[in-house]
């Protein structure tokens, strides 16, 4: 055993020095049992050994060796340079112990090591001088339900995963629009003499808010937090829900003091989450789009005033106002103005390219007329205007950093118009999911360390990931993280070539049979991975004609095909199974009706089992600008692997298209042994690589994000066969042991069956659609009555049971406030539907009320679970940890939050007190040692952490 093991920092240590020594001894405490004295002195004590915390190097550096002392004392030499060097050797060494860190909190093993002083050599420097996150707002699943405690929680994670950046959007005011977005409160406009007087306090504002439980944006049924079903109410202890600043604020601020006190409070808000994030060496960035969208209520009154709010010395005088206020409340590093974002889908003209000139030079005069005290930069949907990506290059100062987020919900590339932009800072921002599917889990990890390599190669300064969500990305942020110090090395200089560009990607022709498919039967192209066409927008009919190549061990050829008209995130797929061998026609046609958006097409091909041969793709229908009297005037055919003839084109070129994805399978196995431990990683990393970027999407972006599950008319047998990686998974669930890691793996496991669920009511809903069909076509009510009955009734049952199996899995992994936004989207969107809306044109159709067992239950039906959905890791001296505990399926008898300083002494009781429904309150007094905690409620057993007893939740407070 070592003794006389101490933790050494210096006597004039700073805020950081002291920190590191503190986290230090958090994580060997957790991993050993061990808790070792922290010593403030700038030499070591004789005869000692153990950590020396100083701060040393460059600025963001680290270093950590071992060395031997004068008197045979072993020390582990921690240091760090300045601006976040210091806090990241400390996380690194705790990483060699085995921890992982993600955005939802620490990763700790649950089996202990014995406490040793290893051999460590190891320095680190950035590969971008920016890392981090741009948590973006708008939808429950992101920042618009997060309280002061989950910003601050947040943000402490982000100098253990070695990042330093944290960025918000803040949207304009719209004319009002059920399918969009409404004013945010992150920032403020108006002019200066309405900034207020030295605080966050306002005089005049408008009508801004955050999203809450009552508001209808992006496709949301407003809808009371009471009423959601399969007890989902039990997790919200108010109806009209949304985070704290926003209560008495639903659906909007009353009236114009209360528009005021909105903003007074997210200020504060931001105020403490931004000065916090300052401590820890994390840069902040805030801002608007550009041109400058003036709300209503502002411009009439600049009116009334005698101003032009279209003038361009007026929206100077409101980027004066805008920015005098951020230096009254609160710190800033960056502010950014982004380009809006219908450049994206519709691209730009040179009007407005220049309109966002003047606006961005606007708010540059604004900023350096009031000295804001922080830098100004770009960002958008966008890199630059499509006429010139790097156009802005040339014409804005060479200090203003350019970002933009990849295009097509990061389907695309990271742009290539970055290698054209130079002598300033260049921001990347993959995306870590996206939000067509955002109700869904999403792997995304080897697309995130490709994007991180093409940064680097394109000469990136920054490296940010978009994102709402925090625990269900935890693979892509773990491979952002990585990836900031050491992006992969891909070999691959290649240039991502013309994302537009037709042409068959892979395969090779072959020639068939004729088999009774006519000219288009006889020739095909197997192995290809799908095609891209160039079809003016409109509204079209695909139709494919495939046969079967080969069949896999079952006598089986399946495929699975996507087609997509604006973006891959928002492909339409289906699974279709291709005739057996002995079938006279071993042909199959199917129809897909797909809206272009931008002039491409595209369609995916990926086997299921055996190999399918693609012989045709026939387009037909109407573009935009054509009369709809005149019907389908557009008819494109394209004979696959094969010549031109009568009626159809020659096969395309093909294509190579460079892999959006690198290969993950070392990666997943670091993550899954962290995780669940090492008895099941490598088949769970097997797993998990196979499924990264290939998970299923049953879900479609309609009216907002995954607002929809997509009605699918093939047989479940068949779409099954998409989620055959889960029964593996659950068969390995016997093999992973410890109550922390069976918590992780249960997340997962849950995760994927709440995936697979949301399929099997898609498969329903196809039976739906064509049992309606039917019923549609009854000759009258009596008979469309007595089919409804007959058809469409037992559907509806079967339903209602599938939505409350889906609701079960997907409350069982609620454990953020991401999982409760999940919950409030699928309630108020795509189970709304199902379950409401459909129910009740069910009801006309009957004539006479559902039956209850056609009714979604208001009861939970899932294990009893005990929740706390926020887990601050660090404090500040003195802060009072507020501790909110949510129930489902059991009402605690004694439950209580048992604390103590770390590592010392006995615990300390202090009982839940109940808000309403299944929702519980605690604090745990301020003070100025670190702590641990754990909370148990007696009559259920139920705790948290899971490790509760062996492994408790440990909080260090900053020092001063």
């Amino acid at each position: 055993m070592i003794r006389n093991a101490v933790i050494l920092y210096p006597i004039d240590a700073s805020v950081q020095e002291r920190l590191a020594a503190r986290e230090l001894r958090r994580y060997i405490y957790l991993r050993t049992s061990r808790l070792l004295p922290l010593v403030q002195a700038d030499e070591p004590p004789a005869e000692a050994n153990g950590y020396a915390v100083a701060h040393d190097g460059e600025p963001q550096q680290y270093r950590i060796v071992t060395r031997s002392s004068p008197d045979g004392g072993r020390w582990i030499h921690v240091h760090g340079g300045r601006d976040g060097g210091m806090l990241y050797a400390a996380y690194r060494v705790a990483e060699h112990l085995g921890v992982r860190f993600s955005l939802h909190g620490d990763i700790v093993p649950d089996r202990p090591i014995p406490f040793e002083l290893p051999e460590l050599h190891e320095s680190g420097t950035p590969c971008f001088e920016l890392r981090g996150i741009l948590p973006f707002h708008d939808f429950p699943e992101g920042p618009d339900w997060w309280s002061e405690d989950d910003y601050k929680a947040v943000i402490a994670q982000l100098p253990k995963l070695r990042m330093n950046f944290f960025g918000l959007h803040n949207y304009p005011e719209k004319q009002p629009d059920p399918l969009s977005y409404n004013a945010e409160p992150g920032v403020w406009i108006g002019l200066p003499e309405d900034a207020g007087d030295g605080d966050s306090r306002v005089t005049t504002s408008y009508p801004a808010r955050h999203f809450t439980t009552d508001s209808e944006v992006w496709g949301f049924a407003p809808r009371s937090a009471g009423s959601y079903f399969d007890g989902a109410a039990e997790l919200f202890d108010r109806d009209s829900y949304g985070a704290p600043y926003m209560c008495g604020m639903t659906p909007w601020p009353p009236e114009e003091q209360a528009e005021n006190e909105l903003f007074d409070r997210f200020g504060k808000l931001l105020a403490s989450a931004f000065g916090w994030a300052r401590t820890l060496g994390v840069r902040t960035c805030l801002g608007t789009e550009t041109p400058l969208a003036v709300p209503d209520k502002l411009r009439r009154r600049l009116l009334k005033r005698g101003l032009d709010p279209d003038d361009a010395g007026t929206i100077r005088r409101l980027y004066e106002g805008m920015f005098t206020r951020i230096k009254h409340t609160h710190s800033l590093d960056y502010y950014w103005l982004w380009t809006p974002e219908s450049w994206t889908w519709n691209g730009n003209t040179m009007e407005e390219s220049e309109a966002t000139l003047r606006d961005i030079a606007a708010a540059a005069e604004a900023a350096q007329a009031v000295r804001a005290g922080f830098e100004l930069a770009t960002c958008g949907w966008v890199l630059g205007p499509q006429q010139d990506r790097a156009l802005y290059d040339r014409l804005l100062p060479g200090s203003m950093p350019f970002s933009c987020i990849n295009r097509q919900f990061g389907f695309e590339f990271i742009d290539d118009g970055f290698r054209a932009i130079s002598n300033r800072p260049k921001w990347a921002i993959p995306w870590l999911e996206d939000d067509p599917a955002l109700i869904m889990p999403q792997l995304w990890a080897g697309r995130t360390l490709r994007d991180a390599a093409d940064a680097n190669r394109l000469g990136c300064s920054g490296l940010m990931g978009i994102h709402w969500r925090t625990r269900t990305i935890d693979p892509a942020v773990a491979a952002l993280a990585q990836a900031g110090w050491t992006p992969p090395n891909t070999n691959d200089e290649a240039p991502n070539g013309d994302p537009r560009r037709e042409g068959a990607v892979g395969g090779s022709p072959v020639l068939l049979p004729d088999a009774g498919g006519g000219e288009l039967g006889r020739t095909g192209r197997i192995g290809t991975e799908g095609y891209r066409l160039r079809i003016p927008g409109g509204f079209y009919r695909v139709r494919l004609l495939l046969k079967a190549w080969s069949y896999d061990a079952r006598g089986q050829c399946a495929v699975k095909l996507s087609v997509y008209g604006q973006s891959e995130g928002q492909a339409v797929s289906q699974i279709v199974e291709l005739p057996e061998a002995a079938a006279s026609d071993r042909s199959f046609h199917l129809t897909i009706p797909i809206q272009v958006v931008d002039g491409l097409l595209g369609l995916t091909l990926r086997p299921i089992g055996g190999e399918s041969c693609l012989c045709a793709i026939e387009v037909v229908g109407r573009p935009y600008e054509a009369d709809p009297a005149l019907g389908d005037v557009y008819v494109r055919t394209i004979n696959c692997g094969g010549a031109a003839g009568e009626g159809w084109e020659a096969d395309l070129e093909k294509i190579d298209v460079r892999k959006r994805h690198l290969p993950v399978s070392g990666f997943y196995r670091d993550w899954a042994v962290a995780r669940f431990g090492p008895e099941a990683a490598d088949d769970i990393a097997e797993l998990f690589a196979a499924a990264d970027g290939a998970l299923p999407r049953p879900v479609v972006w309609v009216t907002g994000p995954g607002s929809t599950i997509a009605a699918n008319r093939s047989p479940w047998a068949l779409v099954a066969l998409d989620y055959t990686f889960l029964e593996r998974l659950e068969a390995l669930r016997e093999r992973v042991v410890g109550a922390g890691n069976l918590e992780r793996f249960d997340y997962w496991l849950h995760q994927f069956r709440y995936l697979r669920g949301a399929a099997r009511i898609g498969c329903e809903l196809g039976a739906y659609e064509t049992a309606m069909e039917r019923v549609e076509a009854a000759a009258n009510t009596h008979f469309r009555a007595q089919l409804a009955s007959e058809l469409l009734l037992p559907i509806r049952l079967r339903l209602v049971q599938l939505v409350a199996e889906v609701n079960r899995h997907l409350l069982a992994t609620v454990s953020t406030p991401g999982e409760l936004g999940t919950v409030a989207n699928t309630q108020q969107q795509a189970l709304y539907r199902i379950m409401i809306r459909d129910g009740e044109r069910l009801e006309k159709l009957l004539g006479r009320s559902l039956p209850p067992d056609a009714r979604p239950s208001s009861a939970y039906s899932g294990e009893p679970r005990m929740i706390v959905p926020t887990v601050r890791t660090l404090l500040d001296r003195g802060e009072t940890l507020k501790l909110t505990v949510l129930f489902l399926g059991v009402r605690p008898d004694g439950a209580a939050v048992h604390w103590r300083s770390m590592g010392e002494g006995g615990y300390r009781r202090i009982p839940l007190e109940h808000v309403n429904r299944g929702v519980y309150r605690a604090e745990i007094p301020g003070g100025d040692g670190d702590l641990e905690y754990f909370v148990l409620d007696q009559g259920s057993g139920l705790c948290f952490p899971a490790t509760a007893g062996s492994l408790n939740q440990t909080v260090i407070r900053i020092p001063d």
